[in-house]
């Protein structure tokens, strides 16, 4: 009569340790789920294509942080992965897809563009847009050969366009929000 009462209480405890592993399971993809539905690209390669090709840079004096930056750089791969976001995003016209892509593929044959956000302290020191700046910004292409920038431009107006194909861009900070291009 023990050794019944042992192997029932044996299989209640079974049950519950089952039941508690299963509920942590859904409670997981529960979670997992939510996380998803917050991702704004839907699951996607544009996060991940523009993780690859963006770089954030700190410069520092002491404990003083003088520049902190992020840019991105449209390489061919990027330039493919945003019109497969745009498309997702805003569903254009196969017209206004094919003159996306047409111009996209042009623009990476002729330039090297790059979209940047920059933070320095010293408002004196914003002026990266400027042809005398502070700030000796160009492309480093290798064997100590820099590229000098045709332009670089304030970006005027930051909209939800802007915030979704590149999120360290928003109105809420204190950055610089400039286009270069090589």
């Amino acid at each position: 009569m023990k050794t019944n009462h042992y192997i029932l209480l044996l299989k209640s405890i079974l049950l519950i340790v089952i039941l508690a592993v299963y509920q942590g399971c859904q409670i997981v993809s529960s979670i997992k789920q939510l996380e998803a539905s917050s991702d704004p690209y839907q699951g996607g390669t544009y996060k991940a294509v523009l993780m690859k090709w963006t770089s954030e840079a700190r410069i520092y004096r002491g404990l003083d942080l003088e520049l902190m930056t992020s840019a991105t750089f449209k390489s061919p791969e990027f330039r493919e992965a945003y019109v497969d976001e745009y498309d997702r995003a805003y569903n254009p016209s196969r017209e206004e897809k094919e003159k996306l892509i047409k111009d996209q593929k042009e623009a990476s044959l002729i330039y090297n563009d790059f979209i940047m956000a920059a933070y320095v302290p010293n408002k004196k020191w914003n002026d990266f847009n400027k042809k005398d700046s502070i700030w000796g910004i160009h492309l480093n292409v290798g064997n100590e050969k820099k590229i000098k920038p045709l332009e670089i431009r304030k970006i005027k107006k930051i909209d939800a366009f802007i915030t979704l194909f590149f999120p360290y861009i928003n109105t809420g900070n204190l950055r610089d929000k400039l286009i270069s291009r090589c």
